[in-house]
């Protein structure tokens, strides 16, 4: 088990690294943009974050289990789907926003 430690810790390195990246930055803003509540906001953060991690681990796993390697086309068509999500999450933002601005030029009048 004390062999497995600094392996442990390299993939945690890793996965922070990971969660840093600028498309994790952009989703999670896009998703805590959606409430002003601190507490809602970090819940939010941790579901996406759970459910991402998971995706990943059972995505790992598979891969591992039936020795599947990932081509680069294939890595370019996950690489594709997240960033059509972080165009769709930021429309969403902009959409909100645009809302906001309506919603209050029609209190004006």
């Amino acid at each position: 088990m004390v062999e497995l430690l600094p392996l442990l810790f390299l993939g945690f390195v890793f996965g922070v690294k990971h969660a840093f990246e600028p498309d994790h930055v952009i989703a999670m803003t896009a998703i805590s943009n959606k409430t002003k509540s601190l507490k809602k906001a970090l819940s939010y953060g941790a579901t996406w974050g759970i459910g991402h991690t998971l995706a990943l681990l059972i995505a790992g796993i598979i891969v591992l289990l039936f020795s599947i390697s990932i081509t680069k086309s294939v890595a370019t068509i996950f690489e594709s789907i997240a960033g059509m999500m972080v165009i769709i999450l930021g429309a969403s933002v902009l959409f909100e926003l645009w809302k906001e601005k309506i919603h209050k030029c029609v209190e004006r009048v």
